[in-house]
Formats: structure tokens, C-alpha cells, sequence
């Protein structure tokens, strides 16, 4: 059966030219250097994984002549990718995954990577090609399951830890509690700059860039306010009721290393999941998301108010996000061990 097709005279060029426009569009979009950093790595890896196996990207071999190619040929290639596109995701790039093996949301999260680069492409008619992961199965995950909240003596010890009479200690301070106050995730606290700010009348307001490209906003809480303050005293010299004399880069960095190799650098991702386990033992610094959702549903907000506060685009996202964080809870012990008859020993 034929297909009517012929192959692109120079595939190699227009697959790479393809890669760059979808890279940069997706860039573009998130605003994230981590999500672009993250795209391109993963679309980089899977070309390197089929062209060892002797095909490009759309399925056929990257040295192929031009010539007619057949339903047939176009079936066998989609078939090709597919398999190595599940074998790409299943394959284990550190320790952990050596030992323990790809999780199910790393193995959708790489595949849905590589979906949304065949998506762009026949899109835009770039490749003229059926997408050869809409075949693939995913693996069955359950939500938010490692979601935990911090409790109370965990932040309480925490913040007693910190020694806020250095610099790296008032630092961390005005940093875990801007975590804590705004529930943003850490790399959209960690990518602050200086034109994120806003002060008025005693007060600052901060514009995230968050994800999917949104902007959301946030106004302090006044004990968040004066960590941070302190900070960008001791840190910038910086003076709320001066700042019409104060001359700063606005693309000035927010949160600075004051490591030795690093020092007065932007914080890496690495640096403030250092800063996390210094206080709280571990690298999770979703953590602090997790609690402040939490925290709202106990102090009385509406589901609407959490997911316009962490800026999720839809409520049963939300909903979802609640009900994990809030699965180990149980009204009902104490009266079903009364029904039993069981009493204090």
C-alpha cells in the first residue's frame, strides 16, 4: 500500500531545526530555565538512544535517500520508536534508579516530555508523522502520594536551629519563612530577582513567576516582612524608607550563596535543598507547599481560596492535592475503639 509520501531531502537539519523552535517555544511558555533545561536534556537523550539504533526521530534511517515510502514503512517506523521511546523511559540515569528502578511518575513525566515534542512537530507540519507515544501505556501512579505536610515542632525546632545573629543564618530565616507564608514551590522562591519586589506603606508584594508562564502575587505577612527585611539590610544595604537613594540591578539575584565557591551567587536548586536539610533533615522542600495548603484548610479557607493560592488551574487538582494531604486522618478511631470497648491500659 502506498503512502504517497517522500521523505524530507535534509531530515537531519529540519529534525534538529525542529528540536531548537520546540525547545524555545516551550521556553518561552513556562519562563523556567529548569523546564527548558529539563525538555532539552530529555529529547537530546532519546536522539542519541535511536540514531545509535540507526534511526532519526521520525523512524527511518538518518542517512536514507530520498524515495517513496509505503503505509507500511511508516507503520514499522512509528512501531520502532514507540518501543524505544518505553525502553528510553524505563532506563535509569542515577544511583537510586540503578537500585531501585524507574518510578512510575518519572517514567510518564519522560514519555509525556517526548508526546509533546511529536505533538509540536506535526502541529506545525514540521514532521508530517502520527505521534508514536499516544501508543504507549502509562504506568499506573497514585497522586501526591508522598505529599507530608510539616508539623508544628517540626518548624518550631527548625527555626530554633537557626543562628540569626550571622548572615547566613538571618538568610535562612527570611527564606523558610517566605517558603512557609506563601506556599510557593522552591524554585519560583529561589528565582526571585530584585524587580520582583514591590514596597508600599510598609508592606511588600512579591510577583512569583510560577508554573505554566503564570504571574501570581503575593502580599507578606507582616513577621515574613521583617525577616525579610532584616536579610536585605545585612545582604544589600537596603533600606525600605531610603530606597529612593538605593541604586540595584533589578535583575540583582534575591537569595545569594555565601559559600565559599559560590559566594554572593544566585542559589542554586542543590544550595537551598542544603539550606533545608541543615534545619529540617531532609531535601523535600515541597514540604513547605504541602503544610501551607494544609494550614489554610484547617484555618477555614475554601478549596477556591487554596487553589488560587497555589495557583492550580482547576479545583479537582486541588481537591486531589487535599484529600492526600489529609488521607491519614481518621474522626472516626476513638468512637469506633469506644464501640469495641477498649479502654485506656
Amino acid at each position: 500500500m502506498t503512502g504517497g509520501l517522500i521523505l524530507h531531502t535534509n531530515r537531519t537539519d529540519l529534525i534538529t531545526s525542529t528540536i531548537q523552535l520546540w525547545i524555545r517555544t516551550k521556553a518561552e511558555a513556562s519562563q523556567s530555565l529548569r523546564t527548558k533545561e529539563a525538555y532539552e536534556q530529555a529529547i537530546l537523550s532519546f536522539r542519541t538512544m535511536t540514531i545509535a539504533a540507526g534511526i532519526d526521530l521520525d523512524g527511518f534511517p538518518p542517512d536514507m535517500l530520498t524515495q517513496p515510502i509505503t503505509f507500511d514503512d511508516r507503520e514499522h517506523a512509528l512501531a520502532a520508536l514507540g518501543l524505544m521511546a518505553q525502553a528510553w523511559a524505563s532506563s535509569a540515569q542515577k544511583e537510586k534508579q540503578l537500585q531501585r528502578g524507574v518510578k512510575a511518575t518519572t517514567y510518564n513525566n519522560r514519555l509525556t516530555i517526548i508526546s509533546s515534542f511529536y505533538r509540536f512537530a506535526k502541529d506545525r507540519r514540521l514532521l508530517i508523522m502520527d505521534n508514536p507515544i499516544e501508543q504507549i501505556t502509562r504506568r499506573k501512579i497514585q497522586e501526591y502520594v508522598s505529599a507530608r505536610p510539616l508539623s508544628k515542632e517540626q518548624i518550631s525546632a527548625a527555626l530554633t536551629r537557626i543562628d540569626k545573629q550571622t548572615i547566613t543564618g538571618i538568610r535562612d530565616c527570611a527564606l523558610i519563612l517566605l517558603l512557609l507564608g506563601t506556599g510557593r514551590r522552591g524554585s519560583e522562591v529561589r528565582q526571585l530577582t530584585w524587580q520582583d519586589l514591590q514596597f508600599r506603606d510598609g508592606e511588600i508584594t512579591i510577583c512569583f513567576r510560577c508554573k505554566g508562564g503564570k504571574y501570581l502575587y503575593d502580599t507578606l505577612e507582616p513577621r515574613v516582612v521583617r525577616a525579610l527585611l532584616t536579610y536585605l539590610k545585612v545582604m544589600f544595604s537596603f533600606n525600605p524608607e531610603e530606597q529612593s537613594t538605593v541604586t540595584i540591578d533589578p535583575a540583582q539575584p534575591l537569595w545569594l550563596s555565601l559559600s565559599h565557591k559560590r559566594y554572593r551567587q544566585a542559589i542554586s536548586q542543590r544550595g537551598l535543598a542544603d539550606i533545608f536539610k541543615r534545619y529540617f533533615g531532609m531535601t523535600t522542600i515541597h514540604a513547605t507547599r504541602h503544610t501551607f495548603a494544609l494550614m489554610m484548610l484547617k484555618s477555614g479557607a475554601t478549596i477556591v481560596d487554596i487553589r488560587d493560592r497555589l495557583g492550580h488551574t482547576n479545583i479537582a487538582t486541588t481537591s486531589r492535592y487535599l484529600h492526600s494531604l489529609t488521607s491519614d486522618e481518621n474522626t472516626f478511631a476513638s468512637t469506633i475503639l469506644d464501640e469495641m470497648g477498649i479502654e485506656d491500659s
